[in-house]
């Protein structure tokens, strides 16, 4: 949703199940940073990201550069560039709880706390979880998103941060089927089929796991 209200940017379905190939001035976008580094979301092959990969609920914005970024990153592309900014901790406390609830039962809830670990405000500390349900218009389909992600930021001088964190992500498909039905059939004629009918037995899965360990030093 992010990318489809970025000037320039595409977005396609790579299949039914999840995935989604951008494109920008006519190239697949392979490149993604986290934080102005070179992540491991980059796309594999004909671009397409793992939507796991992709969860807003972890960063604080996304910077977008379109065209040829030799200049800005160590890898140029004739594309784009997508940069995801994480949240950081933050010097006065704050909370927020977000719900969500939608078609197909499809339900949304996520916590954010932040704040400082001592009284001086040099240890500070951030805390996202998220979890999420939702069925399919689809038969026989449904999916669960877990998300847990922590992050400590202490100020060795005023001048140099230390920041340390670590995110887990566990997804979990049923119903899974990179396959769809044609229009029509060999004859020309259009298959008459209901909009919710799916290929995939219901034993079918597509369960995915991401976590991330990450460490920095800024002066």
């Amino acid at each position: 949703e992010v990318l489809n209200f970025t000037t320039g940017i595409t977005a396609a379905t790579a299949s039914p199940g999840g995935g989604y190939q951008f494109q920008s001035r006519g190239f697949s976008i392979t490149n993604v940073q986290v934080d102005g580094m070179q992540s491991s979301y980059r796309s594999a092959g004909r671009g397409a990201f793992n939507p796991i990969s992709l969860d807003m609920d972890l960063y604080d914005r996304v910077e977008v550069v379109r065209g040829a970024t030799g200049l800005l990153s160590p890898t140029g592309e004739p594309s784009a560039l997508i940069n995801l900014i994480r949240k950081r901790p933050q010097a006065t406390f704050g909370a927020r709880l977000n719900t969500h609830i939608g078609s197909w039962k499809d339900r949304r809830v996520t916590a954010d706390v932040t704040g400082p670990l001592t009284e001086d405000g040099r240890l500070r500390m951030r805390v996202i979880g998220s979890h999420k349900a939702a069925d399919s218009f689809i038969d026989r389909t449904n999916n669960k998103n877990n998300l847990l992600s922590g992050i400590l930021e202490f100020d060795i001088t005023d001048n140099t941060i230390l920041t340390a964190g670590y995110d887990f992500q566990n997804s979990k498909l049923q119903g899974e089927s990179n396959m769809g039905i044609p229009l029509f059939d060999s004859n020309g004629e259009r298959i008459d089929v209901s909009r919710s009918m799916s290929l995939a037995p219901d034993w079918t899965y597509w369960n995915k796991r991401h976590q991330n360990a990450f460490i920095s030093v800024e002066h």
